[in-house]
């Protein structure tokens, strides 16, 4: 037992192997499924525990790469990659434990609730053979690869706590549009704009960047938990998560704690069908949420089946002290977000732009003549000082980005991620390679 009273890893592993040994002797089968419940959410907390050091070592992992370079620097760097694998290691043992647990609990269930004799028979097989997997279970999962000692499949990647993760194709779409605030419009199975090799269909109502931040709070806290598993949260620690209400939660009211529902309401009343590469996901973006009104405590899920959308280069980054920089600043955040996503951003019209970002300036011109006028009107009026309030909130976090307007092209210059750097230092190596 550590000084904060919880069991340490070992103490823990031995008292699961213990009460597997247990319960497998036991006639009482609900005792056998207390025993597993507990279990459970004892691995579960433990498995979070580990999570949110690796988020520790990530953060201190970011501190020294921006140190000037030396060997002592570089040996500490890789002390810290070492640990974080080490972690990880841990983190996948257990959460192998669980998901056997999460079996034997479903299993239970499906006999309790009198489906059909085999369910019956499948959880006095499981009983019967519980003992052996709790002899065999740590060693098995002991010999498995380095590349499998990650999380579970159905676990977001583990971004670190500046940063908040988002898929590519959401980032690189009008899906949380530039929009002013104002009544919503319903869209009914709607083609989204996007990069091309994005498709992206939209049926709910339309959704701005204030609705993004929530979402990329619901991520932010689920990268903890396999997905499809309860996040929970109080109003109030959610609204400070996502910046609402002052710098340390102090303005927050019963206006934010409305308006939360209606955009959690908002992120279930919807379904999407995204398809960047070979996967799509088709689904709502909060699959369900409960509430107390009483506590302010509420339970919300994610769809397992959204881990297609954060595969290998279809996700990025977010640098959440510059989002935080351009709040009331929508079409500023949208741009962070999709010039986030590209390591060497590429010359782009002013009307794809324009586009991309789900503007509806001008939509409803019909002549050429009309619309090209909007679009230059947009020009001047809002996209000009977005990006003039980009290059301010990224110069007052340490970071390059500049841009220029040649023609109808808008260029921009900035400085990639670390991921990004090695993809660009890949991409040259494998040219010459190949050359």
């Amino acid at each position: 037992m550590n000084d904060g009273g919880r069991l340490d890893s070992d103490e823990l592993k031995a008292k699961g192997r213990q009460d597997m040994a247990d319960h497998s002797s036991s006639n009482n089968p609900n005792l056998c499924h207390n025993e597993d419940v507990a279990n459970e959410n004892r691995l579960i907390r433990f498995s979070k525990h580990i999570a949110e050091e690796i988020i520790e070592v990530q953060n201190r992992l970011i501190g020294l790469e921006q140190h000037e370079d030396s060997p002592a620097v570089r040996h500490e760097i890789e002390l810290l990659s070492r640990q974080i694998k080490t972690l990880e290691a841990k983190k996948a043992e257990y959460d192998e434990e669980i998901s056997e647990l999460q079996q034997l609990i479903r299993a239970y269930k499906a006999s309790n609730d009198g489906k059909n004799s085999q369910n019956r028979q499948l959880v006095a097989s499981t009983r019967a053979n519980n003992h052996q997997i709790g002899e065999n279970l740590l060693e098995s999962i002991r010999q498995k690869t380095a590349e499998r000692a990650i999380a579970s499949p159905a676990q977001l990647p583990l971004w670190p706590e500046p940063m908040r993760g988002v898929p590519n194709g959401i980032l690189r779409s009008a899906l949380f549009g530039a929009v002013k605030r104002g009544k919503r419009r319903y869209m009914e199975r709607e083609a989204v704009a996007a990069l091309e090799g994005i498709d992206l269909i939209y049926t709910g109502p339309r959704l701005d960047q204030t609705d993004l931040d929530v979402w990329k709070g619901a991520l932010h806290l689920a990268r903890l938990f396999p997905l499809g598993d309860r996040i929970e949260f109080t109003e109030k620690g959610f609204l400070k998560l996502i910046g609402r209400g002052g710098v340390h939660g102090e303005n927050i009211g019963k206006s934010d704690r409305e308006w939360l529902k209606k955009t959690l309401a908002r992120l279930k009343a919807n379904a999407i069908e995204v398809k960047q590469g070979p996967y799509a996901y088709g689904g709502s973006l909060v699959d369900e949420y409960f509430r107390d009104d009483v506590t302010g405590r509420y339970v919300l899920i994610l769809n397992p089946r959204m881990k297609v959308m954060f595969g290998r280069d279809k996700w990025t980054q977010i640098d959440w002290s510059i989002r935080q920089n351009l709040r009331g600043h929508p079409l500023a955040q949208w741009l962070h977000g999709f010039y986030s996503t590209h390591a060497q951003p590429y010359p782009l019209k002013i009307e794809t732009l324009h586009k991309l970002c789900g503007s509806e300036s001008g939509a409803e011109t019909k002549s050429d003549a009309k619309r090209n006028k909007a679009i230059t009107g947009w020009r001047d009026d809002s996209l000009i000082p977005a990006l003039d309030a980009l290059v301010g909130a990224c110069d007052r976090s340490g970071q390059a980005f500049s841009w220029e307007i040649n023609a109808d092209l808008v260029n921009v210059t900035r400085d990639p991620s670390k991921t990004q750097k090695k993809h660009l230092q890949t991409k040259v190596t494998t040219k010459s390679i190949f050359r």
